[in-house]
């Protein structure tokens, strides 16, 4: 039994020659290290080729019935037995003959009588690599299949995030919708906190799906970087009168310091640059209780190249030297026990890091536990041209003049009424519908009626509706204008709550022109409106004449927002303009007032202001 097993775990070698020397000797040289079956002809090969599967064979040339070029021709025709390697033996030293056999399969040729130590090292040779390629192959073919499950992962991760995505941003815009248009004036201050909070924690869960949409990018390979030029002293001032502001909510001393050496414009991703400070900025303020947290923006020299370097530190509560490794982590937050009541994700520096990292820098910490913490990010430093920044119009609202033709598109009715208060606020009457077929319905009977071109002056359709979505509304829609000949096509903007990576491509090719994702940011729309509404038809700035609303309250709205946002350059921007609109010394000294409330950070004393002033011009 024993042998029998021995002999099992032996490589088996067939060996197939019409001369019973020729078996003899070949069968005499391998027996000790194969299993060695002999066959005298190729007709006998195929029926032991029933029973055993050889590992190698070898084959003579010339024999009676099949000889051998016929024989590996059957053997390489056969599924089961085409990937059997064959070596030929012949006494015929002819180059013509061994082409031949290596063209119809074989892997090599051995000359007769043998060899003993060459046709063993022949046979140890090819078997091995035989073995290697069989190993390779299997390995080729486990990473297909592991590329092939990860990929279907990947899509099933993507389409579980696009669903999430829309289902949690449909809500979401309803409730931030509805939150930022609804009055105040008319709230007392327990009710206005109430506001407050609406707003601040429909922020908040936008923030959490943004990480995780951010996350989900990274994983993919998928986000990408938009170098742009822009001025680093207004991000740098932008982040120290949001951050100052939530700093002193606290209680803590904020400190800053740009280098006066860097240059006024900078090349580079300011979207991204912005969000690594804000994450890290974020952080030391939440988990500082007590002291001070300080933002430095500076340059340096590395390897001959310029470096931007941002520092942040902070006297918060530091970080253990246990959980050092996990920082950067994805839904990590270190000594729970401590910071359970400090609200997030864990995902804020694990993003930080990957978009450091794709902008070609690094980030550093020190830390020690109880006493604060530095960390440290170098990006490179690109000079930019000031020429060619992209110049900030948000709080330049548009408002519409005369008649301006607006179809709504959305299956959800709560969304359609959020959609349309915002319109209201540009001055504009938006028809509605609430399904695909009823879109188009509206839009060829308004065709039918109206003499004009295009039919609309801009189409919000909502991405995903039942029966028919936007895609397929906006394809017959621009199938239409072409049989039509319309001159000019209808601006069609995607109303989306998908915002995964590679929606807005799907958008362009089916003939949109723009989207908005929800929840609907009013910034966003009064672009958006910007953009795409005749210039003729609208007015950018508050400086036109309104029924609904005098210059300076659109203003002091405008204002509002920007002191709730603690924004103040862009605080100080509005207050400048508002002395122009003051119909009295009395209105001149309480906007002047404003103005110096404003300077020194007081944004709760500004806001009751504010809010005075806008009662006392509702009261006219």
């Amino acid at each position: 039994m024993p042998d029998m097993e021995k002999r099992k775990e032996k490589q088996i070698i067939v060996i197939v020659d019409d001369n019973p020397v020729t078996l003899k000797a070949g069968r005499d040289i391998i027996k000790n290290d194969y299993n060695a079956f002999v066959v005298p002809s190729g007709e006998k090969l195929f029926t032991l080729l029933l029973s055993v599967k050889p590992d190698l064979i070898l084959l003579d040339i010339k024999m009676p019935g099949m000889n051998g070029y016929e024989v590996i021709k059957e053997l390489k025709s056969r599924d089961d037995t085409r990937d059997i390697p064959v070596i030929f033996i012949t006494s015929l030293n002819d180059a013509e003959n061994e082409l031949e056999g290596l063209n119809l399969g074989a892997i090599d040729y051995l000359l007769k009588p043998f060899s003993a130590p060459l046709l063993l090292k022949r046979l140890g040779t090819h078997l091995r690599m035989l073995s290697q390629t069989q190993t390779l192959k299997k390995v080729n073919e486990e990473l297909l299949q592991a590329k092939e499950q990860a990929e279907a992962a990947s899509k099933a991760k993507s389409f579980f995030l696009a669903q999430i995505s829309h289902e949690i941003r449909t809500p979401m815009n309803v409730i931030g919708g509805m939150a930022e248009l609804m009055r105040e004036d008319n709230l007392d201050e327990v009710q206005k906190g109430y506001l407050r909070d609406i707003r601040d924690m429909s922020g908040s869960l936008l923030q959490i799906i943004n990480d995780i949409l951010d996350l989900s990018k990274i994983e993919s390979g998928k986000m990408d970087v938009f170098p742009v030029h822009f001025s680093l002293a207004d991000t740098y001032t932008h982040l120290c009168s949001t951050y100052s502001c939530l700093a002193r909510n606290k209680e803590l001393e904020f400190r800053s310091f740009l280098d006066g050496e860097l240059p006024k414009v900078i090349y580079g991703d300011e979207i991204r640059i912005r969000q690594i400070i804000t994450n890290v900025l974020g952080n030391a303020i939440k988990y500082t209780h007590q002291g001070f947290v300080e933002l430095r923006i500076g340059k340096t020299i590395r390897n001959g190249s310029d470096w931007l370097v941002v520092s942040v530190a902070d006297s918060g509560i530091g970080i253990k030297e246990e959980d050092r490794s996990k920082i950067f982590s994805n839904f990590q937050q270190v000594d729970q026990e401590k910071n359970r009541s400090i609200q997030g994700t864990g995902l804020g520096l694990s993003i930080t890091q990957e978009l450091v990292l794709l902008m070609g820098g690094s980030i550093e910490f020190e830390s020690e536990y109880e006493k604060g913490s530095i960390f440290t990010i170098y990006l490179p430093l690109i000079f930019g041209d000031k020429g060619k920044i992209e110049r900030n119009t948000l709080f330049e609202r548009v408002l519409a003049k005369g008649n301006v033709s607006v179809l709504v598109v959305d299956d959800n009715p709560v969304n359609l009424t959020v959609a349309l208060g915002f319109l209201l606020t540009h001055n504009i009457k938006a028809k509605t519908a609430s399904s695909g077929p009823e879109a188009l319905g509206i839009l060829w009977e308004q065709a039918r009626l109206s003499h004009e071109e295009p039919v609309f002056d801009l189409i919000f359709m909502d991405h995903k509706m039942p029966d028919m979505d936007g895609i397929e509304v906006t394809r017959h829609i621009r199938k239409w204008e072409e049989k039509t000949r319309q001159k000019k096509p209808i601006p069609i903007v995607a109303l989306t709550a998908n915002a995964v990576t590679g929606t807005d491509k799907i958008f362009f090719e089916a003939g949109m022109n723009d989207f908005i994702s929800k929840p609907i940011i009013a910034n966003q729309l009064n672009t958006v409106l910007k953009q795409w509404l005749p210039p003729g038809k609208i007015s950018a700035g508050a400086g036109e004449e309104s029924k609904e609303k005098s210059p300076l309250k659109d203003q002091m709205e405008l204002l509002r927002e920007a002191c709730k946002l603690c924004s103040t350059d862009e605080a100080e921007r509005i207050a400048a303009v508002l002395p122009q609109y003051a119909g009295s010394s009395e209105m001149a000294a309480a906007l002047e007032k404003i103005q110096k409330i404003i300077k020194s950070y007081e944004y709760e004393k500004a806001l009751n202001e504010i809010d005075v002033l806008l009662k006392s011009l509702d009261r006219g």
